[in-house]
């Protein structure tokens, strides 16, 4: 039989990865992010031009 050990809660790892972001002086910026298609886009014109290409392939 093996033991194993609670994962830590989530807000610990958060706290975590927040700590290391202020640690390196990196900032968290909100983004919008675009679906289409089943992708992705973190650009409007680069999601609207895929579907004008593809018309109908809503995600």
């Amino acid at each position: 039989m093996t033991s194993s050990t609670p994962a830590e809660p989530s807000h610990v790892a958060h706290d975590d990865m927040e700590a290391a972001l202020k640690q390196h002086g990196i900032v968290r910026v909100p983004a919008d992010i675009f679906h289409y298609g089943g992708y992705r886009y973190t650009n409007i014109k680069d999601a609207i031009a895929e579907a004008k290409r593809n018309p109908g392939r809503h995600s």
